[in-house]
Formats: structure tokens, sequence, C-alpha cells
């Protein structure tokens, strides 16, 4: 099973639910590369926090630019034909799958809160040899 169409999977089921049901798979698309790119955030923030790297900038719209972006490719990567492959290849799963599944998302999602604290708690303010 592939976690990321999973993770997509779950979230367009969710958003179905809201409502935000009609634009489901753009949202779902946009929610995905968000989190995506949070987390590669959070990875080079620990990096340049342990003087690994250098972070690439410190300007807050270029980091919100770079979270749209990987939101709108997430968008257009989940139209049309792949979306609706991924909707009919987890729509079969049993209570038992879908159980394991919840864990595994809500593990990741727990595991992203998780590191924006520790992250933003190690090394206050700090974002390496400038």
């Amino acid at each position: 099973m592939n976690i990321i169409d999973y993770t997509y999977y779950k979230i367009y089921k969710g958003l179905e639910r809201s409502s935000l049901w009609n634009i489901a798979g753009f949202g779902a698309g946009m929610y995905l590369g968000g989190l995506i790119a949070i987390n590669i955030i959070e990875i080079l923030v620990l990096a340049a926090k342990q003087d690994f790297i250098r972070f690439p900038t410190t300007n807050k719209y270029i980091v919100g630019a770079f979270c749209g972006i990987f939101g709108f490719l997430f968008s257009f990567l989940y139209s049309g034909n792949r979306r609706n492959k991924v909707l009919e290849k987890f729509s079969h799963e049993n209570e038992q799958q879908k159980l394991i599944g919840n864990i595994i998302v809500w593990g990741y999602i727990a595991l992203s809160c998780f590191m924006i604290i520790i992250v933003g708690l190690y090394k206050p303010g700090y974002l390496g040899n400038k």
C-alpha cells in the first residue's frame, strides 16, 4: 500500500463529508502537498539548527509559496484518472484494513505535529550560521 496514496484517500474522504465536498479532490491534493512541504521544511530547519546546512531563506512568503506550490503540484498529480484509481483501490478495504490505515495516518499527523513543537523548541530563533 502506498502510504501517500492512502493518506490522499483518507483526506479526500474526510473532505467529502465536510462543507468542501464539491472540491474534495482539489482540497485533498492541497492539504497533502502542504503537509509534505511542511515536513520538508521541518527537516531543513532541524538540519540548519544542527549546522549541517544553511537554511535557504528566512522570508515567510517564500516558505508559504513553497507550500502552495507543493499543494498545487499534488492537486495536479491527483487529478483525473489517478484520483479515480486511488479511490477505487482503497474503496474495498475491510474494517481491519481501515483500522490499521487510520492508525498509520493518525500516527503520521501526530508525528508531524510533535516535530513542529520539537523543532520550534530546539534552539529557538536559531537557523544556523549566517
